[in-house]
C-alpha cells in the first residue's frame, strides 16, 4: 500500500485490511494489540484515528482475511496473521486498486452502501413471495461480504441502508410494500411491473369458490396514458362460476370488462375481506364507483396482496 494514500482519511475497515493484508510478519496478537498495531501505522502514513469502534473495524478485517487463508482466530480474542496464502487460495488474484483478494464480485472491496444494497436485493428477490426486511437486511450483507466486500463502517447504519435502498426501489417501481405501517414484507419485482399485465389473465389457488378481479379497458387505458401505475379495478366473490357472476353485473353496458385475476379458494367471502381490507388500508378505495368494491390497483398488486396473505397464513 502506498504510504501517502490514505494521507488524511480516517482509519475504516477497507484501509485496515489492506494493512494487515500486506504485513511483513507472521504474527499472533490479541485483537487489541492488533488495533493499535494497525491504526499507530495508518497514522504514521499521514492517515486519521478510526471513528468508529476501532477494536471493530479491526476485527472485520481481520475475518475478511480469513476467508482467504491470510488470517485466523485464536481463542477468540487472539489473532494471526500469515505471511503466506494457504494452498486452497493461492489462485486468487490481488486487485492491485484495493490490494486485496479478487472474487470476480462487482463490489469486491466495496463498503456497502445503499447503492450496492440495491442491486443486490433485485438481483435475489426479483419475481420471488415476499419477504420482510429483516431477512433482506440479513441476506443482502451476506452476499456482499460472500464476494469480497465490507460491511458498513458502522454496523449501526445497516438497517438505514436497507430502508432506503427498499425506499429508492419503490420510487422506481421495482418493490412494493406489502404493509406500509408495520414493514412487514417487501415484494421485489421488475422495473413498471404494474404495466406488464402480460402474465394475466391469471387463475391462482384452488378451490370451489374463487375472489375476482375485473376492470374495463377504458380505466386501464386512461391510466396509462397518465402513467399511473394502477387504474379502477372491481374486486369481488362468488361461490358460482366467476364468469356467469361477472356477466350478470356488467349485463348492458357498452364495453366488456377484462377479468385478470382469479383466484379458487374455499373461503371465498374471508379471503376477499382480507383483500379488500389491506386495499383500503392503502388507500386504494374508490369511493366515486358505482358499487363499494372498486379499488384503484392493478392485477399484480393484488396477486402482490394474495401472496402475502397466504405467506402469513396459519
Amino acid at each position: 500500500m502506498k504510504r501517502r494514500e490514505y494521507m488524511g482519511k480516517p482509519l475504516t475497515q477497507e484501509i485496515a485490511t489492506k494493512i494487515l493484508w500486506e504485513w511483513e510478519e507472521a504474527s499472533e496478537l490479541h485483537i487489541s494489540d492488533w488495533a493499535e498495531n494497525v491504526e499507530n501505522y495508518h497514522i504514521s502514513c499521514g492517515g486519521l484515528p478510526a471513528k468508529g469502534e476501532l477494536e471493530t473495524i479491526i476485527r472485520a478485517a481481520l475475518f475478511s482475511l480469513s476467508k482467504f487463508g491470510r488470517a485466523e482466530s485464536r481463542y477468540g480474542h487472539r489473532w494471526a496473521i500469515f505471511t503466506e496464502r494457504k494452498e486452497d487460495v493461492q489462485k486468487i488474484s490481488i486487485d492491485q486498486s484495493t490490494g486485496t483478494p479478487n472474487t470476480g464480485y462487482k463490489y469486491h472491496g466495496k463498503t456497502f452502501t445503499r447503492e450496492i444494497a440495491s442491486e443486490i436485493i433485485v438481483k435475489i428477490y426479483t419475481g420471488k413471495s415476499p419477504v420482510n426486511r429483516e431477512t433482506i437486511q440479513k441476506t443482502v450483507l451476506e452476499y456482499h461480504k460472500k464476494g469480497g466486500g465490507f460491511p458498513p463502517e458502522n454496523e449501526e447504519h445497516l438497517s438505514w441502508i436497507i430502508l432506503r435502498a427498499l425506499s429508492y426501489l419503490r420510487t422506481r417501481r421495482c418493490a412494493t410494500q406489502m404493509d406500509r405501517f408495520s414493514d412487514i414484507s417487501w415484494r421485489i419485482h421488475r422495473e413498471d411491473v404494474h404495466y406488464d399485465e402480460r402474465d394475466y389473465p391469471k387463475t391462482l389457488g384452488k378451490g370451489s369458490e374463487s375472489v375476482y378481479l375485473y376492470y374495463y379497458p377504458t380505466y386501464k387505458q386512461e391510466a396509462k396514458s397518465k402513467k399511473q401505475r394502477f387504474w379502477k379495478c372491481k374486486i369481488g366473490c362468488t361461490t358460482r362460476n366467476s364468469n356467469q357472476r361477472i356477466k350478470e353485473q356488467v349485463t348492458g353496458l357498452p364495453e366488456h370488462p377484462i377479468t385478470a385475476l382469479t383466484i379458487e379458494t374455499d373461503e371465498a367471502i374471508t379471503l376477499e375481506k382480507k383483500i379488500q381490507d389491506i386495499l383500503k388500508i392503502l388507500g386504494k378505495h374508490v369511493t366515486d364507483a358505482p358499487g363499494t368494491e372498486w379499488f384503484c390497483t392493478s392485477p399484480s398488486q393484488v396477486e402482490s396482496i394474495y401472496d402475502f396473505i397466504c405467506s402469513h397464513s396459519t
